[in-house]
């Protein structure tokens, strides 16, 4: 399954196509290794939620070692950028809908190849391991209600057999994915030919959205979304920096905001208002008959 959980590959001398290679899998696992800012793209590749599979991020870091950052071609994180990293991932994650998030690796080994641990070789936590375990005891808090998707992305299957239509099909598909992120949607993609075994108020499909400008695109998703009555994460005030998603919990939901920018953002819902500082996470437990509890991660 890890082979076809790791992109698409370009159709031409080689070609992986991850809504096809999970289709006999109980669950679905992407690992990921890149831009945190696309990771969401890279995740909902392997969403298949809307077909009762749960989703998780079984793998996920980067190098962190000064020797690495300045001389290795894949390059690394300082402490301060990792522990940015696994905030965004965590927020992402389990505010796309997955069940986990799995750091690689808990601990540097001794010879000091890959150091992608959460602890250095000595056991003496890095910082992101200190924000990781704070997220860990924050979310594992959380009990995680049914999810299903309000919204179902259908991948047409014959321009993906393709290596002419392949990667322009894929650019609209992602297109649309960082359209329904931006709203803060609630979706699955699934190959068109399990359409029919899916349950969902809104289906779209990516190529009924081409020609459209990123802006035009975004409007456009954000009018059907509504028209269909699904769940919106983001409000009309929320500024484009702050990313914001709705997660069903058992007696109310957890909104959870991770805030990309390089500066404080004002955050605020019905009787929630707080400040929420650069790549830090925002978390809002709202259980019925309580006050919302706000953790800032």
């Amino acid at each position: 399954s890890v082979g076809h959980s790791q992109g698409w590959a370009d159709g031409r001398r080689r070609t992986k196509d991850p809504a096809y290679g999970t289709q006999d899998l109980d669950f679905t696992d992407r690992h990921y290794y890149g831009d945190a800012l696309l990771m969401p793209l890279d995740l909902k590749d392997v969403d298949q939620r809307a077909l009762g599979k749960p989703l998780v991020l079984g793998e996920c870091g980067a190098k962190c070692h000064p020797t690495f950052k300045a001389e290795d071609v894949g390059g690394g994180d300082d402490d301060a950028e990792l522990a940015a990293r696994f905030r965004a991932l965590t927020a992402r994650t389990f505010g796309l809908g997955g069940a986990a998030i799995l750091a690689w690796h808990w601990r540097d080994p001794p010879e000091g190849i890959f150091p992608h641990g959460l602890l250095h070789a000595t056991g003496t936590p890095r910082a992101a391991g200190k924000a990781f375990a704070r997220m860990a005891q924050a979310f594992g808090k959380l009990e995680l209600a049914a999810n299903a998707p309000d919204v179902v992305v259908a991948l047409d299957e014959k321009p993906r057999e393709s290596a002419q239509t392949r990667a322009g099909y894929l650019r609209q598909a992602h297109a649309l994915d960082k359209a329904l992120l931006h709203w803060g949607a609630n979706w699955s993609k699934i190959t068109s030919s399990r359409i029919g075994d899916c349950r969902a108020k809104l289906i779209l499909k990516p190529e009924d959205f081409g020609g459209l400008s990123p802006d035009e695109l975004r409007r456009t998703v954000g009018d059907r979304l509504r028209a269909a009555g699904c769940r919106i994460a983001r409000d009309a005030g929320d500024p484009e920096t702050l990313e914001a998603y709705l997660v069903p919990c058992v007696g109310g939901v957890a909104r959870v905001f991770w805030n990309g920018g390089d500066k404080e953002e004002d955050v605020r819902r019905p009787g929630v208002r707080f400040a929420l500082p650069p790549k830090r996470i925002g978390l809002v437990v709202e259980t019925r008959g309580q006050a919302p509890q706000v953790e800032i991660l």
